[in-house]
């Protein structure tokens, strides 16, 4: 177990996690999720049969069975993030459908996706190193769905592997709502401004940074 750094975020520590370990392939397990017995397994052959670059999300679960919001979802490209966390996709969800995909029946077999989740998920670390690890710009949200995007962009493959369950607890930080809030929406203008193709898009970016600093107060 590494010490001694304080809280640098979730990427970075990730990134450290994986600069101390072992061997070929690297599982990032959150604290607060209990794998069950198998998934480790699953997702490993699962990789395994993938070409490289390549990231597996394991079937998150709360404890009361039901799917984890983060464990599937789609690209998440500006429109997409912008009428989802701004709730319009529950206003209309028959003409805005959100990006999370939770909610659809769960698949036969391995299926690609746009986005896993952090929480659970595995990669060959060759990969892992060659893609840059977590972006260590995030503190808190979306790094995972950061490195997804680069594996895509890469040419590479985003998967989502059913059955690979791990139950996850949630709601074990002692950390206001109002500053996860903040920091969640720090790093959605970091990503919306990194993959930037717009003035308008940049513009947003802007905008929801310094409406974050009003509530950013520091996690340690």
């Amino acid at each position: 177990m590494l010490r001694g750094q304080g809280n640098v975020g979730f990427g970075r520590a990730c990134n450290a996690g994986a600069v101390a370990s072992h061997g070929g392939v690297l599982f990032f397990v959150n604290p607060d999720v209990v794998v069950e017995p198998g998934a480790a397994q699953r997702m490993c052959e699962t990789l395994a049969q993938l070409p490289a670059p390549a990231i597996v999300g394991g079937d998150l679960r709360g404890s009361d069975g039901r799917a984890d919001r983060g464990s599937r979802r789609d690209r998440v490209t500006f429109w997409r993030a912008l009428f989802t966390y701004s709730g319009l996709t529950r206003l209309c969800s028959a003409l805005i459908p959100d990006l999370h995909r939770h909610n659809e029946p769960l698949p036969d077999g391995p299926t690609s996706v746009g986005a896993i989740s952090g929480a659970l998920f595995m990669m060959r670390r060759a990969e892992f190193d060659a893609i840059g690890g977590f972006d260590g710009d995030y503190f808190l949200h979306f790094e995972d769905v950061d490195l997804c995007r680069r594996v895509e962009e890469a040419g590479g493959y985003v998967v989502f592997r059913p059955g690979a369950v791990g139950r996850h607890k949630r709601s074990t930080s002692d950390v206001s709502g109002a500053t996860v809030r903040a920091h969640k929406v720090r790093s959605l203008a970091l990503y919306i401004g990194k993959y930037a193709r717009t003035p308008f898009e940049r513009l947003v970016a802007r905008l929801l940074r310094s409406a974050s600093n009003l509530f950013m107060t520091p996690i340690t």
